[in-house]
């Protein structure tokens, strides 16, 4: 997070020069804002994928125990297998 801010200020004095010190600060305090808003974004985004990828596996699991009537699919590498547990 120093190292955002480090870069918002250092990019800021650089685009905006030496003009008056408000309206700098004011700019700054925007692009901070900014800033965090797009960070609480991409942890959002992160936990999604992360959710994704554990339901993505759930479909690699039978849900079969002995004893069990029917069928279930199972996804593997070579797709979608069909998968039934027999006595």
């Amino acid at each position: 997070m120093r190292l955002a801010l480090l870069a918002v200020t250092t990019l800021s004095t650089t685009l905006f020069g030496c003009r008056d010190n408000g309206v700098q600060a004011q700019q700054v305090r925007d692009l901070t804002t900014r800033l965090d808003s797009l960070s609480a974004k991409v942890e959002k985004l992160q936990l999604d994928v992360e959710l994704n990828e554990m339901l993505a596996k759930v479909e690699d699991i039978a849900y079969l125990t002995p004893g069990s009537e029917g069928y279930t699919t199972v996804s593997s590498d070579l797709g979608k297998l069909t998968v039934s547990l027999e006595d």
